[in-house]
């Protein structure tokens, strides 16, 4: 698969790179829903359903073909179209700068 680019705003994502949560992040789930801070820039997100599933994922370096590998067992929904959503995800968190690529040593 080539990189998958959203749209022209956001950055392009090789699904078979690995990304990690950057430390400054805290997260807590409330109901079925993670609740994450930035305490760097206060910013709040909330991920509920898969998009919180992926978050939990990012616990250890994961590549979106990893990860959606990992949803099309608990989701219904085919592998191709799995992994570009979450490129998707993964760009809208990368421009968030709230996730970074793993280095091949990490």
């Amino acid at each position: 698969m080539d990189m998958f680019r959203a749209n022209r705003d956001l950055p392009p994502v090789n699904p078979d790179t690995r990304y990690h949560r950057k430390a400054e992040l805290i997260d807590a789930t409330v109901k079925k829903a993670i609740l994450a801070l930035n305490v760097d820039t206060g910013e709040s997100y909330s991920l509920a359903g898969p998009s919180g599933r992926v978050w939990r994922l990012l616990d250890t370096p994961s590549s979106a073909t990893e990860i959606a590998t990992i949803l099309t067992t608990e989701y219904v929904i085919d592998l191709e179209p799995c992994t570009a959503q979450v490129c998707a995800f993964l760009a809208l968190l990368l421009k968030e700068d709230i996730i970074a690529a793993t280095d091949r040593d990490g």
